[in-house]
């Protein structure tokens, strides 16, 4: 079995959508001859946990020390709130490059290149964000001639605040270098301005664990609506409130047998929204859970909704697909829309159609109470499996280590 060098910030116990993917590839990996030696952080503050996610397999990871503000703050047990940590990555992208993370980097590298001395480490595989994880991958590519893949989950500088021309110039360079260096780079979705480079990033989406989902679905005699993770104002669900304040009205639902379930955090409008529509009564607002939790409120549910902003594609949306419930999917004309038609697992509405959405809620509520309302065919969306996915980047990994 080969080793793979995998640097990753976002791990778990760290909970959230973005941890999952790097957590899966290294979940599956070992099942296509590659060893994952995982480099990620000490505890930091951070405002979800899911040790849970531990528990599904057995890895070997090396957690360093680090500088950076969210590794500090957790040693000095202060809280970093939402606004403040905003304040603070604008403040410190005058002083830190690319990111606050760089603070991380020298202890990183020592490690990293301990294992190198220690294994024989054939390909190093670099997650971001943060940016700095590519640095390091870079680095480390320079220093042994390893091959390097780059997983870009968001655009390259996504998040990222050039301050200056300086700074920005700065980035600018250290992305060539980074994108040069690699040996591949893989995306989580479709990203333009990379035609002119020798390599076009390999698409590998985002995707859902077949053993997640191996848990009884239990939709009971209500029907319920479920959405889980973050929902921002961005996401456009006003539309999706007054749709359903409408459908109440015209319908006179029984609030006891209709139910709408928000699981994860909720903008404060939208719940102020909720009171002054009236919905209150049918509404479950469900903080934060772990993962294994989310997925026991998909499979609970008779009818899941998807909303998304221009250019959006949720990583929720493939444990949606993964789940075999129908999808109501509140999204512009895109990639997203274009993968919920092409996999025949719901309605996709314009976020602001009112009456679409009214009349879309009505046609599955009409399902349910016929009794007609069965789970899609999953084998639509087997290609999306984290199983599958993780064997292609093997294949990858085989390809650039020979």
């Amino acid at each position: 079995m080969k080793d793979v060098l995998v640097i990753a910030y976002y791990f778990p116990p760290l909970g959230m959508g973005g941890v999952q993917r790097i957590f899966k590839f290294c979940k599956y990996l070992p099942r296509f001859g590659w060893n994952p030696l995982v480099v990620t952080v000490k505890d930091v503050t951070y405002f979800s946990h899911d040790p849970t996610l531990l528990q599904e397999a057995t890895l070997q990871i090396y957690r360093t020390e680090s500088l950076d503000p969210l590794r500090m703050s957790h040693i000095l047990g202060v809280r970093v709130l939402e606004p403040s940590k905003r304040t603070w990555n604008r403040v410190s992208s005058l002083f830190l490059i690319p990111d606050n993370k760089v603070l991380w980097l020298p202890f990183l590298i020592r490690i990293a290149r301990a294992l190198q001395r220690e294994r024989q480490i054939s390909v190093l595989f670099a997650s971001s964000p943060p940016h700095t994880s590519l640095l390091a991958g870079y680095f480390l590519k320079r220093l042994s001639s390893v091959p390097l893949v780059v997983d870009l989950r968001d655009p390259l500088g996504y998040g990222l605040y050039p301050l200056t021309p300086l700074h920005s110039s700065i980035l600018q360079v250290l992305n060539r270098k980074i994108v040069e260096a690699a040996d591949r780079i893989i995306t989580a979705y479709p990203l333009p301005g990379f035609d002119e480079l020798r390599h076009r990033p390999f698409l590998i989406p985002n995707g859902f664990d077949p053993e997640d989902f191996r848990a009884p679905s239990r939709p009971g005699d209500r029907f319920l609506i479920v959405h889980t993770g973050t929902l921002t104002r961005k996401r456009n669900g006003d539309h999706f409130f007054r749709a359903l304040k409408e459908f109440a009205q015209l319908t006179k639902v029984d609030h006891q047998t209709f139910r709408v379930r928000l699981v994860g955090w909720t903008d404060p409008e939208y719940l102020d929204m909720i009171e002054e529509r009236g919905l209150s009564q049918m509404m479950e607002l469900f903080p934060y859970v772990s993962h294994r939790e989310s997925v026991q409120h998909l499979m609970n549910a008779s009818l899941l909704w998807l909303p998304a902003g221009e250019g959006e594609i949720p990583g929720k949306v493939y444990e949606y697909l993964g789940s075999g419930k129908h999808i109501i999917a509140t999204v512009p004309k895109g990639d997203c829309a274009r993968l919920i038609e092409r996999t025949h697992s719901g309605v996709v509405v314009a976020p602001d159609d009112v009456r679409g959405i009214r009349d879309a809620i009505s046609h599955y509520y009409s399902l349910f109470q016929r009794g007609n309302l069965q789970s899609r065919d999953s084998r639509e969306v087997e290609e999306f499996s984290r199983i599958h996915q993780t064997e292609v980047l093997a294949g990858l990994f085989e390809e650039i280590s020979r």
